[in-house]
């Protein structure tokens, strides 16, 4: 998208049998200056007409360029459109404008010093691109907010609006606006008209924004959260946080748990494992296996449950002796976005989760 900018010269205007502003040139000191005059108590107009070539959308911008002897009060103008396009169901000679719309201005504070009036059109007759338009324009002198004395010189008129082609070498138009680092995308078939983007690169190449990559979602990858040092459970039975080893799950859906617990216990002691999941739990089937001894394989292993008035806590007893680990595996589905903590309890002695004890998550 570009901004098409029109100038329209008032001098090759087009007027209508009534109300006719008044043509005049003044030669000025250096250079004369021409232009149609607007009367302060006579509702004055003119028409320009120009070809709506390559609009987009969105309103028209038109801008008055003009100057008074007057310095001081206001001056009303309006203006108003009617467009036609090849085979519409209706005779040029009958076409009727859109709602009108003013703006208020005050005179530049030197006299037949220039002034520019701006007019946002947002009544667009259904204009079209490539569309003819009749663009009207008069003084409002009948308005109660016009207290101008004396004429309005109207030397010059632009027009700006939201094209798909637009002043430039190239043939590409953006869209405007943009998010900085955005990726551009094409915006439609034509090849010549881009749009912003939600995908952002940075300084740095790294990406954000991205939601799937041919179907898969590309955040579906194994985040992990680990301790990088021990976290001691000293006090209390309970199943009860192991603070550093928690992990995200971003939105509904299925996800594959698994983990290891490096575990510490200064004497033998029954202790209980189990998940917390913060909000939006739906179910789950996870698998502990604890390995009892040092001096023999010998392991021993237990399907979750939910305990009673826990919200997704998976738990069962284990016995626990030093340096035996912990293994975990399983799927957890959640509504919506969740945390998944790992719970823990011991009913003697401190139990110490050692560094390198870890939990991950992939989506499913």
């Amino acid at each position: 998208m570009a901004v098409q900018s029109i100038q329209l010269d008032p001098v090759g205007a087009r007027l209508f049998s009534a109300n006719q502003a008044e043509y005049v040139l003044a030669n000025g000191t250096n250079f004369p200056q021409s232009g149609y005059a607007f009367d302060a108590t006579t509702s004055e107009q003119i028409l320009l007409v120009f070809k709506a070539v390559g609009y987009l959308s969105g309103n028209l911008t038109l801008t008055l360029k003009w100057y008074a002897a007057a310095t001081t009060n206001n001056c009303v103008w309006g203006a108003q459109i009617a467009c036609s396009s090849d085979g519409d169901a209706q005779s040029v000679l009958t076409k009727a404008f859109a709602s009108v719309q003013t703006t208020t201005t005050a005179p530049n504070g030197t006299t037949n010093g220039p002034r520019d009036t701006v007019i946002t059109i947002s009544n667009l007759d259904s204009i079209a691109a490539d569309d003819w338009v009749c663009v009207r324009v008069y003084r409002d002198a009948a308005a109660g907010g016009d207290t101008m004395t004396g004429d309005a010189i109207l030397f010059d008129v632009e027009i700006e609006y939201a094209a798909t082609g637009g002043v430039g070498s190239g043939n590409v138009n953006n869209a405007g606006s943009s998010t900085d680092n955005a990726v551009a995308r094409f915006d439609g078939t034509t090849g010549q008209v881009i749009q912003n983007s939600a995908v952002t690169v940075d300084d740095s190449g790294n990406i954000a924004g991205v939601g799937t990559y041919n179907g898969v979602t590309v955040d579906k990858h194994e985040p992990i959260d680990e301790l990088s040092g021990s976290v001691a459970l000293t006090t209390g039975t309970t199943l009860q946080n192991v603070t550093g080893l928690s992990i995200s799950l971003p939105r509904a859906g299925t996800y594959w748990i698994e983990g290891m617990l490096d575990c510490t216990a200064t004497a033998t002691l029954t202790s209980a494992y189990g998940l917390n999941v913060s909000a939006n739990f739906t179910r789950m089937a996870v698998c502990w296996t604890n390995f009892l001894t040092a001096s023999t394989f010998a392991c021993e292993q237990q399907q979750s449950s939910l305990a009673s008035g826990g919200t997704g806590v998976a738990s069962g007893s284990r016995s626990v002796t030093s340096a035996r680990g912990v293994m975990f595996s399983g799927s957890i589905t959640v509504s919506g976005a969740a945390t998944v903590q790992v719970l823990a309890s011991r009913s003697t002695s401190t139990l110490t989760f050692n560094a390198g004890s870890s939990i991950m998550a992939r989506e499913q």
